[in-house]
């Protein structure tokens, strides 16, 4: 019998994951943690001629095309899934981090000459212009644009949905702040967790849970979906801790 898999990435992210997990043992329940809103796009300036945009999620790729921004050419982005996106949109080339922020930042370092090249980080609102900071600190202008906020989806909405799952489930986890809310959830439903194993993209996700039991905790090895989706193979079907 396949076991559950209940992924709490957003959408469409969340639909594309549960596609690529059918017929392989694991039986996928889209719960995603968060929802995508854009901000008043308005207010910002999208990326001009020769300002190559950073994407650090496929949502913010999304999220530049609803506004109405078009693909200008080169763009920096986090991991596949992300590039993936990006080169649906149009972008090209699509320069792959594979990696988190730390390997965006190398990336750019590495590729550009210091004061040559202008960069827009494109994302939302909680990644707070981190990735702006650093380069600037290393000579490359770039912007922050918070061009959508991520909401936690209230427990109320997911209520229904924890109240039958089996001892052996798998709960994937993809950013902090979805870490963030699946914990609440927990907390908030009094979830047994002692028989559900957690798999983290990143060990950044891996705090808010402090102070639950899981039958086991997994962190991916690179932080992007194809690494979760081998953790999540990864797993015994058996196991206590």
């Amino acid at each position: 019998m396949d076991r559950l898999a209940i992924i709490t990435r957003t959408q469409p992210g969340a639909d594309a994951t549960a596609e690529k997990l059918r017929h392989r043992e694991w039986a996928p329940l889209v719960m995603p943690a968060l929802e995508i809103a854009l901000t008043e796009a308005d207010t910002f300036q999208p990326p001009q001629a020769g300002e190559i945009p950073i994407f650090t999620s496929a949502n913010g790729v999304a999220m530049a095309s609803k506004a109405g921004w078009k693909a200008l050419g080169r763009v920096v982005c986090v991991g596949p899934s992300t590039s993936d996106a990006a080169r649906e949109a149009g972008f090209n080339p699509v320069l792959n981090a594979n990696g988190a922020s730390d390997q965006v930042v190398e990336l750019i370092v590495r590729e550009f000459e210091p004061g040559k090249q202008s960069f827009v980080h494109i994302a939302n609102s909680a990644a707070a212009g981190q990735i702006v900071k650093r380069l600037n600190g290393k000579g490359f202008p770039c912007r922050f644009v918070p061009l959508y906020d991520a909401r936690p989806i209230v427990w109320d909405n997911v209520e229904q949905s924890w109240s039958n799952i089996p001892d052996g489930s798998a709960i994937l986890v993809y950013s902090r702040k979805g870490a963030e809310a699946v914990s609440a959830w927990l907390a908030r439903g009094n979830v047994d967790t002692s028989g559900l194993h957690l798999v983290c993209v990143s060990d950044n996700c891996l705090p808010p849970f402090e102070g639950q039991v899981f039958a086991s905790r997994t962190v991916a090895k690179q932080p992007n979906d194809d690494e979760v989706r081998l953790a999540l193979q990864s797993l015994p079907r058996h196991s206590v801790g």
